[in-house]
């Protein structure tokens, strides 16, 4: 029941198309409920206004430019969800998905967020 408003990266183009079109995601063929809206990434600015929380779900490639993409909206009071796993090296160093994103951001730690954590390899 709650209104979701999913933003496709720059190489989800085709599949935003898809679900604004036909109500389902391509791969699969499962339907997308009306709560959903499906937009590109250039709809982020208004796509990201009122909303309680921000789910990032790139993969760990993905995480340096989400980053950047999501800068301007951050506030430090809004949460985020990150769905990606895995870990970043650095050298001797291991970092963390948030540590990396927050870096890129060029913003603190010290904000609400949360981590899911499990097997860092999948599958489509």
């Amino acid at each position: 029941g709650h209104e979701v408003r999913l933003v496709g990266t720059h190489l989800d183009k085709d599949i935003v198309h898809v679900i604004q079109r036909d109500s389902r995601h391509p791969v699969g063929q499962f339907p997308i409920p009306k709560t959903v809206r499906a937009m590109n990434v250039e709809a982020l600015p208004s796509a990201s206004e009122d909303v309680d929380f921000i789910v990032v779900g790139v993969s760990s490639r993905g995480i340096p430019w989400a980053a950047k993409v999501l800068k301007p909206i951050l506030r430090e009071d809004l949460p985020l969800i990150f769905l990606t796993k895995g870990l970043f090296s650095a050298g001797a160093t291991i970092r963390t998905v948030p540590e990396v994103f927050f870096e890129e951001a060029n913003t603190s730690l010290e904000r609400p967020f949360i981590v899911v954590g499990g097997p860092s390899i999948a599958r489509e």
